[in-house]
C-alpha cells in the first residue's frame, strides 16, 4: 500500500511538471529585432535559455501587444538591450548537415566569434575570407586500458583547430594549445588575435557584456493560518513511562484493539518557505522548501464497556517540513497555483497521561509517550496568489498532508494559509 501511494505521488509530481512545461511561458526583456531589410524595430523579446534563444525569437512591440515568433532566416537578428546578448541568423554545417539557426554573436573583429548550444556546444570562427570554422568538445569517455584499469579520455581535438584558426599569430596560436573550452577562453583568444593582427586601428567589439546572474532566482514567503490535526494513536506506538514497554494500553483496559481513539485538534500555524525557479527556463514552475510550527493535542475518552474506561491526554509541538514542486498559472495578477511533494513531521516535547478505570485496575494514572515521533508522507496544495508591486504577492492556500508512508499511526492534517511573498 505504501509503495502504491508513493508511485501515485511521483506520478502526480511528474504530471505537474509536464503540464507546466506545455503551458506558454514568457520572460520579456527590452530589445530590438533587425529585419532582413536592415530595419531596426524596438520592443520586448522573450529571454529564454541559450538553446531556446537559438531556435526562435518571440517579439512584441510592447508588453501589451500580441507576440510574433520569428524563426532563423525570417529576420537578420535580434539583441537584448539591457543584457547585451546579440543573435544573428546564420547557416551552419554540423556533421555535414546544413541548418539555419540564431548564433550568439560574441566578438566582432578580424575574426568573428559565434556560439551555438546544440546537442553539443559549438564555437564558430569566421575568418577574413568568410569561412566558418567550427570547434566542439565531446563528453569525456571511459576507456579500458591494457592492464584492465579504467581511464578517462578527454576530447582535445578542438585545440588543433584553434591552432589553425590563429596560425597567423604565433603567440596566440601557442596560447590556444592550452585553452579551455569556454566563453572566456575563446573571447580572450579572439580579442588578443585582433589586437596583434589589426593594422587599421579598429576596435574589437565584444557583444557579451553581462554575465547572466539571474538564471536561477529565489523568492521567499512568510505565512500564518490554521492547522487541523487528525492523529489515530496505535497502541504499539504508545508506551507507559517506567513500565515494561511490552505492556500495551489495550491490555490494561481489557480490550484487544490496535487503534486508540482519533485525536482531533485545531491550532494556529506559522511558517516560512523558499522557492527556487528559473525565469529563462520555466518561470511558473518552482521548487519549494517549507518549514512550519504548530501544536497538536488530544483529550479523548475511550470506553469499551461498563467495566473498562480510559482517558487520554497528550500534546506536542509539531515541526512540519515540506519539499515539492509548485506550478503557478500565469493569468495576470490573479494566479492560481497547485503544488505537491513530500512532507516530514517531527513531534517535539511530547507529553501525555492515561487514566484507566476498570474493575481490575481502578484509578490508575500513567505518564505515556510515543516510541516513534517522526512521520513521512505526501502533501498536495491548491491556492491563488495576487501579484503586487516589486514582484511581491499575497496568497491564500489550502494544504492537505497524509503522513503515513513509514508509520502505522495515521497522522493527517490540513492547513488554511495566508501568506506574503517577497
Amino acid at each position: 500500500m505504501k509503495n502504491y501511494k508513493t508511485k501515485h505521488l511521483l506520478l502526480f509530481i511528474f504530471l505537474l511538471i509536464f503540464c507546466g512545461s506545455l503551458h506558454a511561458q514568457s520572460n520579456y526583456k527590452p530589445g530590438y529585432i533587425i529585419t532582413n531589410k536592415m530595419d531596426t524595430i524596438h520592443g520586448m523579446i522573450d529571454f529564454r535559455t541559450n538553446k531556446m534563444n537559438s531556435k526562435v525569437c518571440r517579439f512584441k512591440t510592447d508588453i501589451s501587444t500580441n507576440e510574433t515568433s520569428y524563426s532563423p532566416g525570417e529576420i537578420y537578428g535580434y539583441r537584448f538591450t539591457d543584457d547585451g546578448k546579440y543573435y544573428l541568423s546564420k547557416t551552419i554545417t554540423i556533421d555535414k548537415t546544413q541548418q539555419t539557426v540564431f548564433l550568439e554573436y560574441l566578438i566582432q573583429g578580424i575574426i568573428d566569434l559565434y556560439y551555438y548550444p546544440g546537442e553539443q556546444e559549438y564555437y564558430f570562427f569566421k575568418n577574413e575570407i568568410g569561412e566558418m570554422i567550427p570547434i566542439t568538445k565531446k563528453p569525456n569517455q571511459i576507456i579500458i586500458a591494457q592492464d584492465n584499469t579504467m581511464q578517462m579520455k578527454e576530447d582535445n581535438q578542438y585545440l588543433g583547430v584553434l591552432n589553425y584558426v590563429f596560425k597567423d599569430s604565433k603567440s596566440v596560436a601557442n596560447m590556444a594549445t592550452n585553452a579551455n573550452f569556454s566563453h572566456k577562453s575563446m573571447i580572450i583568444l579572439t580579442k588578443k588575435y585582433h589586437e596583434q593582427m589589426c593594422t587599421s586601428g579598429e576596435e574589437c567589439i565584444e557583444f557579451e557584456t553581462k554575465e547572466d546572474k539571474k538564471f536561477i532566482q529565489f523568492h521567499f514567503s512568510v505565512y500564518g493560518g490554521v492547522q487541523f490535526n487528525n492523529y489515530s494513536f496505535n497502541s504499539t506506538n504508545v508506551y507507559f513511562e517506567g513500565i515494561n514497554p511490552e505492556i500495551k494500553i489495550a491490555t490494561l483496559i481489557g480490550f484487544e484493539a490496535d487503534l486508540l481513539p482519533e485525536a482531533k485538534s485545531t491550532f494556529p500555524v506559522i511558517g516560512f518557505e523558499a522557492g527556487l525557479y528559473s525565469p529563462r527556463f520555466l518561470k511558473s514552475l518552482s521548487l519549494q522548501l517549507d518549514a512550519s510550527l504548530t501544536k497538536m493535542s488530544c483529550d479523548v475518552d475511550y470506553s469499551i464497556s461498563d467495566y473498562a474506561y480510559s482517558r487520554f491526554e497528550m500534546e506536542s509541538l509539531n515541526f512540519n517540513g515540506k519539499a515539492g514542486a509548485r506550478y503557478t498559472i500565469p493569468t495576470g495578477r490573479l494566479k492560481p497555483m497547485i503544488e505537491a511533494g513530500l512532507n516530514y513531521t517531527q513531534l517535539i516535547n511530547v507529553s501525555g497521561t492515561c487514566t484507566v478505570e476498570s474493575k481490575i485496575y481502578p484509578n490508575l494514572d500513567y505518564d505515556i509517550n510515543l516510541h516513534q515521533k517522526t512521520f513521512l508522507g505526501y502533501y498536495g496544495s491548491a491556492g491563488i496568489s495576487y501579484q503586487l508591486k516589486n514582484n511581491s504577492a499575497i496568497y491564500l492556500r489550502y494544504v492537505y498532508s497524509n503522513n503515513s508512508l513509514d508509520h502505522e499511526d495515521p497522522l493527517k492534517y490540513s492547513q488554511v494559509l495566508l501568506g506574503y511573498t517577497f
